[in-house]
């Protein structure tokens, strides 16, 4: 048996989950170029605290700009059980809440963009908003056609809300190639 157990000690538990992602075009330029707002939300909660740690939720990387990847989450609390994740390493939560926004305008033809957004939001294992971060930054997106419509990100975000345990990463990128 591995640290993580196996599937066979796994209680049933119960997710909750539900997202919305809104498109607004704000402006068109006479070529055809469309400056857009998106909104989006993330809500999700698990029922019961037996729901194992792969599992749970986590924020951070491509979810939440300025933030180590899966890093917004409870963290582990020292203990003398070697079995048992370091102390203050994330160990995701049962409450998950997010909302962002992100502005984006056309700069050369349909295959370079820069984007302006705000990310904010909390994992904690109680509902509520007490432990809610923030952080604002901007992006430029590339799109090549061989990669399909999905672009490659490069975003600088800033965390202007943020826990003392918290892992911070100015820069990030992403890349959503269909392979």
């Amino acid at each position: 048996m591995t640290q993580f157990g196996s599937l066979d000690d796994v209680d049933p538990f119960t997710v909750i989950r539900g997202g919305y992602t809104q498109f607004f075009t704000v402006s068109e330029d006479f070529l055809g170029r469309r400056s857009t707002l998106r909104v989006s939300t993330d809500a999700g909660y698990i029922l019961g605290d037996d729901a194992p740690v792969y599992e749970r939720f986590y924020l951070g990387g491509r979810t939440f700009r300025g933030f180590e990847f899966r890093t917004i989450s409870p963290k582990a609390i020292a203990a003398l059980d070697p079995t048992l994740p370091p102390p203050n390493s994330p160990v995701g939560g049962l409450w998950l809440f997010s909302l962002g926004t992100q502005y984006e305008q056309p700069i050369f033809q349909n295959a370079f963009s820069g984007v302006a957004f705000v990310d904010s939001g909390t994992v904690t294992d109680d509902v509520g908003f007490d432990q809610y971060r923030v952080s604002v930054g901007l992006g430029i997106r590339l799109y090549i056609p061989q990669f399909g419509p999905a672009p490659l990100a490069f975003d600088f975000a800033i965390p202007l809300v943020k826990e003392d345990t918290d892992e911070t990463q100015v820069f990030s990128f992403s890349a959503e190639i269909p392979f």
